[in-house]
């Protein structure tokens, strides 16, 4: 009896045993099981945020793009119509003589007024140019600047040193002095070769107004191109740059004046026949717009064309 019951108690133990090791092993593989379905759900997050994140930058990315494109777009319809306005009615190159002031003599502009003149020009973002930009902008459209504008001298006054120049680098501007020649350290009212070569090493252009300032169109052909060609060496030989334009004294010339002019070998001429320079009036024969001592404000502004 005694025997008996001891087997069915090893009996009982074993199942016990057996039955506490299966539970332990289910315990674990569920315990597996589950660290894989966590490691499995973590990953699957990552990558729900990682795409969240991809779909962000793509985003973030395209609108970015869009609106460089929007501003680019927006620049080059700017500058098109910019380049489209200059070149149907050309680009102003203004005239004045002298800075300084005489009573009821227009050629004179006052000190005063010019630096008023020149600080609007430079505060309402226009872009002065030099003899070689006025030609490349005429010649090649895509070169001309938003707003540009020429400021011209003629004759060559000693004012154009003590007063326009200085108010031109104060402003950062630049000009162009057309020259009589023959005048050049003759005279305390006019140019003197230091003068000269110090004003076009700093940028600004000088250029021809013929030796004696003769009315070309009352000249032979070989005495037109005698003065042309004259004034262009001397002034070259100053300043050690090319001369390539000049101003017909008094706005004065005829066919052989042009003719000597090209032979002469300079690429532009100017008149002073009112209007905006444009290339298809004439290389040769581009307009100006005098500027006069008695001007407004508001008459400048006019004669910009703002």
């Amino acid at each position: 009896m005694k025997k008996n019951i001891l087997t069915q108690f090893i009996g009982i133990s074993i199942l016990v045993i057996v039955v506490i090791i299966g539970t332990g092993c289910n315990n674990n593989q569920k315990s597996n099981n589950a660290r894989v379905l966590l490691s499995n759900s973590s990953a699957i997050e990552n990558q729900e945020v990682k795409g969240e994140v991809d779909n962000d930058l793509l985003l973030s990315e395209q609108k970015e793009q869009y609106e460089s494109n929007k501003i680019f777009h927006k620049s080059k319809q700017k500058q098109e119509k910019s380049l489209k306005v200059y070149k149907e009615k050309g680009i102003p190159v203004l005239m004045y003589h002298s800075i300084g002031f005489e009573p009821k003599n227009d050629l004179k502009v006052s000190k005063e007024k010019f630096e008023v003149q020149m600080k609007y020009l430079k505060d309402n973002g226009y872009t002065t140019l030099t003899m070689e930009e006025l030609y490349k902008a005429l010649n090649y459209a895509e070169e001309i600047p938003e707003k540009p504008v020429v400021l011209s001298f003629d004759d060559g006054y000693r004012d154009n040193y003590t007063e326009a120049y200085p108010a031109l680098k104060r402003y950062d501007l630049k000009g162009t002095i057309f020259v009589i020649t023959d005048l050049i350290d003759k005279s305390s009212a006019y140019l003197n070769s230091s003068q000269i070569k110090e004003m076009s090493d700093y940028g600004i252009s000088i250029e021809s107004h013929t030796v004696y300032h003769e009315e070309l169109n009352l000249l032979s052909y070989d005495r037109q191109f005698k003065t042309l060609n004259r004034s262009k060496k001397d002034l070259e030989g100053i300043t050690n740059k090319e001369i390539i334009a000049v101003a017909y004294p008094v706005g004065k010339y005829n066919e052989k004046a042009i003719k000597a002019v090209s032979e002469a070998g300079y690429k532009m001429a100017f008149t002073t026949k009112y209007g905006f320079a444009k290339k298809n009036s004439g290389i040769f024969t581009l307009s100006r717009i005098r500027i006069n001592g008695s001007d407004s404000m508001e008459t400048f502004k006019a004669k910009l064309g703002a």
